[in-house]
């Protein structure tokens, strides 16, 4: 945008002084209210994109959704207008860094400071979604903080009332819109979203700032969208040993690929790290696979590095000698008490129903769609461990494996994304990265 810092009036009120940051779709000036005399920043919609209506539609909407909230963690609007055959939206002046920032200058943060970081940009998010709201675009570069230690989300530009529409749609529904290092599955996917997304996204940032780097990695945004449809998340703790295993449990609940496996809402996930922050047990759990099963096969697999099976062989045998020296010993220690349901999940089916015949239980199954190989048990009902009688009933939930051609339908949605976008901007081509993933 060929504005001249200084020189330029928004409104007949804000004066611009400096540019402190751009984006795909705008400029963000510092700007001086001459009519309140305070600071403010003045975001200017790109001179050559304020001649297409999609665009100025978008750049409206997100003054229109920033008009609706008002909370103590969000970037306030200020005003909107246009001038000059361009347009503008007038916010509240933060002095302060990014956690972007912050991470790029100073690394990884404190884990307590991260789950109050955290913490208040849930806060906001709740206020979101209590009017009806999702994000879609939580990042570590949309997250402030002052220079007195405030939390501030700003940008939300591709906010989107639930249930609502977008009219910019691919052939497949959705258009898919985020940043690519920090989109949830289901954005990815062109699905539809709600709280959840930005529960995950959040997830991702809290895993940014924990580690100095986000979960998944790649050389372009389709192979980092289908990281985040296909690939599990590592523990933040294995890239930075002093992070805790209450927060390891925290952010990897945020990070799972079903929605409905992470926190219900933004309130619940502020109070779990509030009880972090206080000091009080967690409710979140690390779920622990083993090491010999299958599923610790199949991701393996997944990892695609080159490695010496030898390592890997040993400790499988050692593992499997400890597993049998403790199966002795429970075996000698062993009262006259009923049977007990035993450890299933992580097993193929067909293991787990052997298991269980002889305990004469009845076993009921339900399928469903995983990341895990079909046929593995994913989780079990009574627990491991809990007294059964002949006839009780144990529920079983195994999975299908994963959706069919997924990874192809990521493709086609996201280049049918890619070609409306062509269509939409026409010879600016070269701007549809920042478009897609601002």
């Amino acid at each position: 945008m060929a504005i001249e810092a200084g020189r330029r009036v928004f409104g007949g009120r804000y004066e611009a002084r400096r540019s402190i940051g751009s984006g795909g779709m705008a400029e963000v000036f510092l700007a001086y209210d001459q009519l309140l005399d305070r600071d403010v920043a003045v975001k200017a919609l790109d001179d050559q994109l304020a001649r297409d209506p999609h665009f100025i539609e978008r750049f409206r909407r997100e003054a229109r959704t920033a008009a609706r909230l008002s909370h103590p963690n969000i970037v306030a609007l200020h005003d909107y207008g246009s001038t000059d055959d361009s347009y503008f939206i007038v916010m509240e002046y933060i002095e302060g860094r990014t956690v972007g920032e912050i991470i790029a200058d100073d690394g990884p943060l404190n884990p307590v400071r991260v789950a109050e970081i955290a913490s208040d940009v849930a806060a906001a998010l709740e206020r979101a979604h209590g009017a009806g709201l999702v994000h879609r675009d939580v990042t570590s570069s949309n997250v402030m903080i002052s220079t007195n230690g405030e939390t501030k989300v700003t940008d939300f530009g591709i906010a989107r009332v639930m249930d609502e529409h977008d009219q910019q749609t691919t052939a497949g529904g959705n258009t898919v819109l985020g940043t690519a290092a920090y989109i949830s599955p289901e954005q990815a996917q062109g699905q539809d979203v709600d709280e959840r997304t930005d529960i995950y996204s959040l997830g991702i940032v809290m895993f940014e700032m924990l580690t100095g780097r986000p979960p998944f990695m790649a050389d372009n945004p389709l192979a980092l969208a289908s990281q985040h449809v296909l690939n599990d998340p590592p523990r933040p703790s294995s890239l930075n040993d002093a992070v805790p295993e209450e927060l390891d449990a925290i952010v990897l609940r945020a990070l799972a690929k079903r929605s409905d496996a992470r926190f219900a809402s933004a309130a619940e996930m502020r109070e779990e790290l509030g009880r972090f922050v206080s000091g009080k047990k967690v409710r979140s759990t690390l779920v622990l696979k083993e090491p010999f099963s299958p599923i610790f096969q199949a991701r393996a697999g997944r990892a695609r590095r080159s490695f010496n099976p030898m390592p890997v062989a040993m400790a499988l045998l050692f593992g499997l000698l400890a597993l049998v020296g403790v199966w002795l010993v429970v075996d000698n220690l062993r009262t006259e008490d009923g049977p007990t349901v035993p450890e299933l999940e992580g097993r193929f089916l067909g293991d787990a129903q052997s298991r269980l015949s002889d305990l004469n239980v009845d076993v009921q199954v339900q399928r469903s769609f995983s990341d895990e190989p079909s046929d593995i048990v994913l989780s079990q009902r009574p627990e491991p461990g809990v007294d059964v009688s002949p006839g009780d009933t144990v529920f079983l939930e195994v999975s299908k494996g994963p959706e069919p051609s997924m990874t192809d339908r990521i493709n086609e949605r996201i280049d049918n994304a890619l070609d409306n976008t062509r269509e939409d901007i026409g010879d600016m081509w070269d701007g549809v990265d920042d478009f897609l993933f601002p």
